[in-house]
């Protein structure tokens, strides 16, 4: 006599049930998750850390006669190694005055902006220059500064270079340099020889993935001769100069999404290295499936490489230590069970 199964609706409803199990079980991890992360604090997607020197100093709010400039970092490009930053332009009292996002120039000034100099010293930086007449509106500008690997620039060893993505960061200076354009009575334009109280700014709030510090320093940091240059802040400020310098790194998700794409990479690895000694070993037989899901470890790890945050160029030290090794190790498996495979005994023609 033939056994009776289970009632269709018995079945429908256990498979419902593990559906249900499963929604369950997905809704209850993602929130256990968000709760231990927001006990642990944010990654700060896109940050912006300022010290004390980057707020402005009693002898500069007390000026009544000034020009500020204020700026944000707009863009990153690490592969090419050069950040876009925007400016614009804030006159007071003889100077001019700000009217919504435009400024009116009252008094000729000629202003001097520049890119980053090697060795972190602005004379061998690439600068340009803006003439500002007077009675005009002027709004904003914008211009590329250099970026360079901070151990590369005298700063401490331990500051990380390009070479360590994705723990790389990069470092720049934003550098000000006013004249003032007047014409005296006798008609003589008084430029470098007098010039407005000068103060540079940030005013932005970063860009996703990176973390952004920025410190105030004088002008001629190092070295500094206190009869040729300004040494201080303060007396930079008084003779139209103002120096910003920035470090620009990875926020902590965006290492995190780095490290977990290498370690699917390495996953990849292991698993091809692991197949290929179960067959080596004569515990599972070479087949045609086995070869088809190697190959298909060896041209979907070259998009995981891709993926990676900015894409960086081919050649850089994780390349080396993990990407190279993985790739060849695949590829090896792969032409090792090929080898295996036509070797086989089992069929004949």
């Amino acid at each position: 006599m033939k056994a009776l199964g289970r009632p269709p609706f018995i079945k429908g409803l256990k498979a419902r049930r593990k559906v249900i199990y499963a929604v369950t079980i997905a809704i209850l991890s993602l929130t256990g998750y968000n709760v231990a992360l927001s006990q642990i604090g944010s990654f700060n997607q896109a940050g912006v850390v300022e010290d004390q020197s980057m707020g402005r100093i009693g002898s500069v709010e007390a000026t009544e006669n000034r020009v500020e400039i204020r700026f944000q970092i707009a863009s990153v490009d690490t592969i090419r190694e050069f950040a876009l930053v925007e400016y614009g332009i804030e006159p007071y009292g003889n100077y001019g005055y700000r009217s919504n996002e435009s400024a009116f120039i009252k008094q000729p000034i000629a202003l001097q902006y520049s890119a980053s100099g090697h060795a972190r010293h602005p004379s061998s930086d690439i600068s340009s220059w803006i003439h500002l007449t007077d009675s005009e509106w002027v709004g904003g500008f914008e211009a590329p500064v250099n970026l360079y690997p901070c151990s590369a620039i005298n700063v401490p060893a331990n500051e990380r270079s390009s070479a360590g993505y994705p723990l790389d960061r990069y470092c720049f200076d934003v550098l000000i340099n006013l004249y003032d354009e007047s014409v005296d009575a006798a008609g003589t334009r008084t430029t470098l020889e007098s010039y407005p109280t000068t103060w540079l700014h940030h005013y932005g709030s970063g860009i996703d993935g990176y973390q952004i510090t920025f410190t105030r320093v004088p002008y001629y940091a190092d070295p500094c001769d206190p009869e040729v240059f300004s040494c201080s802040i303060a007396s930079d400020a008084e003779v139209g100069l103002s120096r910003v310098t920035g470090m620009i790194e990875r926020t902590g998700v965006v290492q995190i999404f780095t490290w977990v794409v290498i370690g699917m990479i390495i996953l990849a690895a292991i698993c091809a290295i692991t197949i290929t000694l179960a067959v080596m070993s004569g515990a599972r037989p070479p087949a045609l499936g086995g070869l088809a899901f190697l190959a298909g470890l060896l041209f979907a790890v070259q998009p995981l490489r891709s993926a990676l945050p900015d894409a960086p160029p081919v050649g850089m030290d994780l390349d080396v230590r993990i990407f190279y090794p993985c790739i060849l190790a695949i590829l090896v498996s792969l032409a090792v069970q090929v080898g295996l495979w036509v070797r086989r005994d089992d069929y004949r023609a």
